[in-house]
């Protein structure tokens, strides 16, 4: 059984009680007594089960973003050295070179280096445009209307 069949036996079985207490002056059978308190503590095990996993995963995704880090950082060392490679042999004048082992050419390219940003004329620039989202929900906050944008409220769940 899953949580959320666990969840609506409870309610279901809870709503019987509640309507055998109202119709016999709050008694219920010693039966379905026994039946709801089985079926809450199932239903309490599996948020306790969920918590577990939750943790688990949590830690699962923690331990993965620190491997990915230390990959990513171990990737761009390794960048770092082919590059630090590459531009020794080009200073010691390799331009060709063939083997078993492999191939080096070279080949010409051009690209534009910007040494000041802020002489750059109005005409050699282009704006990166993006909503911002802050000054929009102040907006909305003090009483504007859009009709681009509208303030969602979410919930999150919190596992500790």
């Amino acid at each position: 059984m899953n949580l959320y069949f666990a969840s609506k036996e409870y309610s279901q079985i809870l709503e019987r009680a509640e309507q055998l207490a109202i119709d016999s002056d709050g008694e219920i059978s010693d039966t379905l007594a026994s039946e709801l308190e089985r079926a809450e503590m199932n239903f309490e095990d599996m948020i306790l089960d969920s918590i577990k996993t939750i943790k688990n995963l949590k830690a699962e995704a923690d331990a993965l973003a620190e491997e990915s880090k230390r990959l990513s950082d171990r990737k761009h060392r390794s960048i770092d050295k082919m590059e630090t490679i590459k531009k020794w042999l080009l200073e010691c004048g390799v331009t060709s070179f063939k083997s078993t082992e492999g191939v080096i050419t070279t080949r010409t390219s051009k690209s534009v280096e910007i040494d000041m940003f802020t002489a750059v004329p109005e005409e050699y620039t282009r704006i990166k445009r993006e909503a911002d989202k802050i000054a929009i929900k102040k907006a909305i906050e003090n009483g504007a209307e859009f009709d681009f944008a509208r303030i969602v409220e979410k919930v999150s769940l919190g596992v500790k």
